[in-house]
């Protein structure tokens, strides 16, 4: 199982497939951790900040302990080996989930239409409409 292999969207319903494969993201909170950590572009989101991402008002009291549950289970469906860790490591007190931004529609989203804007901004129109096109085939519906 490689990172490159994953494709994961969150233009539409959160899903992640390595190859033809569709990977289980569980329960719709354990899905909310993972597309929290997803949009974290790689960096390492500490727990409290997790924490305050799953549950904005009031946190069960045993928060931290879902949070490492909700982990756990990820790294069953997307670890080759769950005892050491490649995707979705622990560091500096949290979580990050390390695969490349190509794999992530958000992150590609933002790419075309950075690309889109600076296409335009040079005269370049028909590569501009190529690529905003591009972004707006990415949407899967509603996030």
């Amino acid at each position: 199982m490689t990172p490159t292999s994953l494709r994961c969207t969150l233009l539409g319903t959160l899903t992640v497939r390595r190859g033809a494969t569709r990977i289980r993201t569980g329960p719709p909170q354990q899905g909310a951790l993972l597309a929290a950590l997803l949009l974290r572009g790689g960096r390492t989101a500490g727990v409290d900040e997790l924490v305050a991402a799953l549950w904005e008002r009031e946190p069960p009291v045993r928060a931290v302990g879902t949070i490492r549950t909700y982990v756990s289970r990820l790294r069953g469906a997307l670890e080759e080996d769950r005892a050491r860790p490649r995707l979705l490591v622990s560091a500096d007190g949290g979580y990050a989930l390390r695969v490349p931004p190509e794999s992530v529609d958000a992150v590609v989203f933002e790419r075309l239409v950075r690309d889109g804007r600076t296409a335009a901004e040079r005269g370049d129109h028909a590569e501009a409409r190529r690529l905003l096109r591009e972004a707006d085939a990415l949407w899967g519906g509603e996030p």
